[in-house]
């Protein structure tokens, strides 16, 4: 008799609208009667869902929360009962009657038939807790241990959500005069100015759709009118963020406390604007609503084949754009606001809470925007350029379009789409989205942080420049990219007026960060007119560590790539007995951006860079003029605080490598002379001489051996040429090799003030006055030995065949040092002269490993014995494995 009172006293409440019954009450009650009332619940949900307290006017996100979650708890009850129920019967009761999965596919399949016809809204709602609540029955329970799949049902609730939605799209959009879903409820269009942010229908119907739709087939997706789909999301996330205008009002909010504090009054409008954002209900579902969008133009770029994709090209750049529109009003407005100047101690302790609500929209903003680029992107990677169509003629009729939700504009996501869309558009429209947020992604280190942190952040930054660089294949893509780099750099320059410190320095850091990436895409005036102004003030600068590292990191891909072009030149002209380059550039230079990040999870293959490189590259002339620069810079930034051994070493290598590059002309007569003086220099090691300068006196003395007087002649004057051909052609590669040769003797000199550096009879640059104190100048001259150590595998057999002399000299001398009660040196000269062996066995090229083996197996026993004898095992063990391979 309880039960069917309680079942009365329900249906008296969801009758009368003006009920003053809580709504948890109502909820549960629901819940329990849904999953115990016989024969069949169909009944029942149909009077919720229809029941005037529902409908009633306004039809806010807590009723409509408490239906979806009562038909969630219902499929929970139901299955709970069932379950006891099934325990409870005999082997016999069991063969005619259903088992649990099938009286549970039953009675979803009742309550759907309930839901049948309602309100659109309300049966999303409905459905989207039925799915929830089947979601969870697949996890295992404590009833059956082990979870359900109720397979019948749950394609049946899936295809009433979907019409449902469907139903929702077709009552919101307007053709012409025809009016909104709303005149359909009866409401008329100046009342929509006075409903709170999120609350219309339109973004109640897209939370709850948000909630359930990636539980569904993605096939069943498709049916779908996807491009207004993803117009209305777009719509209702630009609304979610007072379409990037929330802080339009933030300068007329914010006074001076008598404490000289930002204040912000809680009276104000711009506290009144976040009040309503934070407190709306798209706020609280704009990850499921974020995600919901990027599955929606995953889809719609899924099938390049189809006759609609052209219109799906045009809703995914209009998605992309709209968020592109919206951060950039979020950075104009940021620039003049005072928060963006001041740190927490400067705003007034009763403004805090809304300085902290301002990041933590901010945040958001930033997930948002990642989420649904990474969405439109990804599928980016597999679809060919020639697959992407033109865009339809301006005079196709226009697809239907959505009535704006909530009070505020839409933003113009019906402009002009560009006369083409390619990948790369897309992939800049999300480049230009992230830089307008740079300011909220310096508080997460930026996109070169070495942590783990924001993986999402690098995937979708690093994806997008992979995308514009792999379309640079074409007149247009590299257009593109050279046209992104030159509008950041022009940005740079007009903005630097702008914001504070701390917004410049992020949005220098983003722009580097991606001129990096593009280095190998982009030609000789673009980076001579835009990149070294942008690059050259932070090259010294170490003050913010993130521009110092990439201004540097932009130089290196500079040279980096023009490496990679010479040898890929100098490999397609060799006609035959190609040889290896000395080492990959680009494996070192990787590993130089490893110091300070870590490996991005989308990037080029070696192969392809350089195949780019060689389309596009640089000038000779262009990388000549940059090495004796950047040489001396390298040089002045090896004191303490400034880069780092590692990262000196890398970077000093790749400038020698580059520079050596530039003798590169594909010449089989260079070629020749090479391969002259290698064999000169193998015939030389194989005699044993320990001299530290045995190099160059048995390279004399082998001149003279056992040839006749007309043959000596001849060969001298063959082999003067050749000499002559190799040292032109290797002039700025020994230019950087001398000069960090020149500045340890001065520094070893104990000079003081600016050094006047000379080589080879040409005059070098001179090194800035005031070097380190005495104590910091002996880890400044192991730097520089590790740093011309490391030039090893750089070198050619010429330049080797000098260099390995100068090596030796310093291992062995600085015994010398060491006795005359120098402390620390004997653990340097053993880091050096492992250094040495790790530099020949893993760095050195095919051409000149042999020959710097034999050097090293002809001078080890001194240069160990100079270190203090070889107590590691593991390095005597590795040397016998190199001599076993060789």
């Amino acid at each position: 008799m309880s039960v069917d009172r309680g079942y009365t006293l329900l249906l008296n409440h969801l009758h009368n609208p003006a009920t003053t019954l809580p709504l948890q009450t109502i909820q549960g009650a629901l819940s329990h009667h849904l999953a115990t009332i016989s024969p069949s619940p169909t009944p029942l949900a149909a009077t919720a869902i229809s029941s005037p307290f529902y409908l009633s006017q306004p039809i806010d996100y807590a009723k409509l929360y408490s239906l979806s979650t009562a038909f969630r708890h219902a499929s929970h009850l139901k299955f709970r009962a069932l379950a006891q129920s099934e325990r409870k019967r005999t082997r016999l009761e069991g063969l005619f009657k259903k088992s649990l999965v099938g009286s549970l596919d039953q009675w979803m399949k009742d309550v759907v038939k309930g839901v049948q016809g309602g309100h659109p809204v309300l049966r999303i709602a409905c459905c989207s807790g039925l799915l929830l609540g089947l979601e969870d029955l697949k996890r295992p329970s404590k009833e059956t241990g082990e979870g359900v799949n109720v397979v019948g049902a749950r394609g049946f609730v899936e295809d009433e959500d979907i019409v449902a939605l469907a139903e929702v799209m077709d009552a919101y959009t307007f053709n012409g005069h025809s009016s909104s879903f709303s005149a359909h409820l009866g409401i008329e269009e100046w009342e929509k100015e006075f409903q709170p942010a999120g609350q219309d229908l339109l973004s109640l119907a897209l939370i709850f759709a948000s909630q359930s739709f990636p539980l569904i087939s993605q096939n069943k997706l498709k049916v779908l009118p996807l491009p207004a789909l993803a117009q209305i999301l777009t719509l209702t996330i630009a609304t979610t963020f007072k379409n990037g205008a929330f802080l339009s009002s933030v300068s007329a909010s914010v006074t001076l406390s008598p404490e000289h504090q930002v204040h912000i009054s809680p009276s104000s409008a711009f506290a009144q604007t976040l009040q309503s954002i934070t407190t709306s209900p798209l706020t609280a579902a704009i990850s499921s609503i974020s995600r919901f969008t990027s599955n929606v133009l995953s889809l719609m770029l899924d099938s390049p084949s189809s006759s609609h994709f052209a219109e799906d090209v045009i809703a995914v750049w209009q998605t992309l754009d709209t968020l592109r529109e919206v951060t950039k009003k979020v950075e104009r407005d940021w620039i003049s606001t005072s928060l963006a100047s001041v740190t927490d101690a400067g705003i007034a302790p009763d403004s805090k809470p809304l300085a902290k609500d301002v990041w933590t929209i901010l945040k958001t903003l930033l997930f948002t925007v990642i989420m649904i680029a990474d969405g439109a992107l990804s599928p980016l990677i597999f679809i060919p350029p020639s697959a992407f169509p033109a865009p339809p003629s301006p005079a196709r009729p226009s697809s239907p379009q959505p009535s704006s939700p909530g009070n505020h504009n839409p933003p113009q996501t019906t402009a002009e789409p560009p006369p083409s869309i390619t990948p790369s558009t897309l992939a800049l429209t999300a480049l230009h989205a992230l830089s307008h947020l740079s300011f909220v992604i310096s508080q997460f280190g930026g996109v070169t942080s070495t942590g783990n942190g924001f993986e999402e952040l690098k995937k979708t930054f690093y994806l997008s420049l992979d995308i514009l660089a792999r379309s640079s294949g074409s007149a247009e893509g590299r257009h593109e990219a050279e046209m992104y780099v030159r509008d950041s750099c022009r940005a740079l320059h007009e903005g630097r007026g702008e914001g504070n410190v701390t917004f410049r320095h992020a949005k220098q850091a983003f722009t580097l960060a991606s001129i990096e990436q593009l280095v190998p895409v982009i030609g000789d005036a673009c980076v001579r007119d835009w990149v070294w102004g942008v690059c050259y003030p932070h090259l010294s600068d170490p003050s913010n560590r993130e521009t110092f590292e990439s201004s540097h990191s932009v130089i290196l891909a500079i040279f980096a790539s023009h490496a990679a072009q010479q040898h890929q030149r100098r490999s397609l002209l060799q006609t035959s007995g190609a040889s290896c380059p000395p080492s990959s550039l680009f494996a070192r230079w990787s590993r130089w951006r490893n110091t300070r990040r870590g490996l991005r999870n989308s990037r080029q293959s070696e192969e392809e860079e350089q195949t780019i490189a060689v389309e596009r590259g640089f000038s000779t002339e262009l990388v000549q003029r940059m090495v004796p620069f950047y040489a001396k810079c390298l040089i002045e930034n090896s004191t303490e605080g400034r880069l780092s051994t590692p990262q000196l070493c890398m970077a000093y290598s790749a400038l020698v490598r580059s520079a050596c590059a530039c003798g590169y002309a594909g010449s089989s007569e260079l070629t020749k002379a090479e391969d002259v003086e290698k064999s000169r220099g193998q015939n030389v090691l194989e005699n044993g001489n320990n001299n530290k300068r045995i190099a160059d006196s048995q390279f004399e003395e082998d001149k003279n051996e056992n040839l006749a007087e007309n043959q000596k002649k001849k060969r001298g004057t063959t082999e003067a040429e050749n000499e002559n051909q190799v040292a032109a052609r290797y002039t700025l590669g020994w230019y950087c090799v001398q000069m960090l040769l020149d500045t340890l003797s001065q520094i070893k000199q104990g000079s003081k003030g600016a050094l006047d550096l000379k080589g080879k009879g040409k005059e070098k640059e001179t090194e800035t006055a005031g070097e380190t104190s005495q104590d910091m100048s002996h880890d400044r001259v192991h730097r520089l030995h590790l740093t011309l150590i490391s030039t090893i595998s750089s070198l050619p057999l010429p330049l080797l065949a000098r260099v390995l002399p100068e090596i030796y000299d310093i291992i062995v001398l600085k015994e010398g040092e060491g006795r005359h009660g120098e402390e620390g040196q004997e653990e340097k000269r053993k880091e050096l002269v492992e250094e040495v062996f790790r530099e020949i066995l893993e760095s050195v090229g095919d051409r000149e490993k042999e020959y710097a083996m034999r050097w090293w197996y002809a001078n080890r026993e001194e240069m160990v014995r100079s270190a203090g004898g070889m107590h590691d095992s593991d390095a005597v063990s590795k040397e016998d494995d190199t001599q076993a391979r060789l």
